[in-house]
């Protein structure tokens, strides 16, 4: 089972943490390459929740990524066609400041295709493997 990393904009502790949900396209029509590695995640693959600058919970993927229409009605930021991960959701007490993940363990998972830069700070970007299967 794979481990994933998902940069929510969303404050701690709010809904939207419960469901992983990218657009297909951008506004110009363009596919993300770290939208498109949700099509990868599976049942049970394990997901980080990551915003303004804590790890705010952890997931289990109940089922693989789905097309589906953007469940934030309200949010016109993204095309309306995308993909949803259905995920059990389970908030820490207590979240874990990025600073506390060690320098040398950030290096480890650096580059483009993974969720830190190579400085060790959070890569902008959505959804990246964190560790393999």
């Amino acid at each position: 089972m794979a481990t994933w990393w998902v940069n929510q904009g969303s404050k701690k502790g709010k809904p939207q943490n419960k469901i992983v949900w990218s657009p297909l396209r951008n506004k110009r029509g363009a596919s993300q390459w770290h939208w498109e590695t949700m099509w990868d995640a599976v049942e049970g693959d394990k997901i980080y929740h990551y915003t303004n600058s804590f790890i705010v919970g952890e997931s289990l993927v109940t089922k693989s990524a789905v097309k589906s229409r953007n469940p934030y009605p309200n949010n016109d930021m993204w095309e309306s066609e995308g993909k949803l991960l259905e995920v059990n959701y389970t908030p820490y007490e207590k979240p874990i400041h990025k600073t506390k993940i060690s320098a040398d363990n950030r290096t480890k998972f650096t580059g483009k295709n993974g969720p830190f830069n190579a400085n060790g700070d959070v890569q902008q970007g959505y959804f990246f493997q964190f560790l393999p299967s």
